[in-house]
């Protein structure tokens, strides 16, 4: 949260839930304890430390860094109740080069033009290239949505083998999704490096759309180089 009306401004204590698995209850007891009043919104602020946080604690490796930004207001600065969103666009930018992306969920019909800029900026979006989505949300359902969809597209279905494989006998082996086989080729592929497994088409989908999904890899000693 930006704890933008604390003084001094970004003033984080007790306005932060850590970045950890299963924090619901964390995220809730933040959003409980500071309900909205009208405090500013100093996006780049806010943006610039949060890069700065994921230098210091990196997320686990094969994790993507992301930011979510949901916000319901014109960007300002810390003391400062202009909405020039050209520093919050800079601050998304030096983030996309740390390779950290941002996704913008605009809530309470903001302005558009602002959440497309945020967007391009936080997708790395250039000159000639096609604009990338922002998020909108009015009511519970649409907020589902937009979730759902940002972190199924944050999700890799690149998964990596406790161990090596050799790749030319890779489909002796048996990957299983939810219970259900699934076919080597069309469902999945072991990637040259020989520790990677990819799943593709429709198995990808199913991954990325299920809740605590179930996936085993097993393979033949043969197949097995270490």
């Amino acid at each position: 949260m930006f704890a933008g009306d604390q003084s001094p401004c970004l003033n984080l204590n007790g306005f932060t839930a850590p970045r950890a698995l299963n924090n619901a209850t964390a995220i809730s007891g933040v959003l409980a304890n500071n309900p909205p009043n009208g405090g500013s919104t100093p996006t780049a602020d806010a943006i610039t430390a949060i890069t700065a946080d994921f230098a210091a604690n990196p997320p686990p490796a094969g994790s993507p860094p992301i930011i979510l930004l949901a916000t319901d207001g014109e960007p300002n600065a810390c003391n400062d109740n202009g909405t020039d969103p050209g520093p919050s666009i800079t601050a998304t930018q030096a983030a996309y080069t740390a390779g950290i992306r941002l996704f913008i969920l605009g809530l309470a019909g903001l302005n558009t033009q602002f959440l497309q800029d945020m967007a391009n900026a936080g997708q790395g979006v250039t000159a000639g290239m096609p604009n990338a989505p922002f998020f909108t949300a009015n009511d519970p359902t649409s907020l589902d949505t937009a979730l759902n969809t940002i972190i199924g597209g944050v999700l890799s279905c690149d998964l990596m083998l406790s161990g090596q494989v050799d790749p030319s006998t890779a489909c002796q082996g048996t990957v299983t999704l939810n219970g259900m086989t699934l076919q080597c080729g069309p469902d999945w592929k072991v990637l040259p490096d020989g520790m990677t497994l990819e799943l593709t088409g429709t198995a990808c989908d199913t991954f990325k759309s299920t809740n605590n999904p179930t996936l085993t890899a097993s393979f033949p000693c043969g197949a097995v180089i270490f």
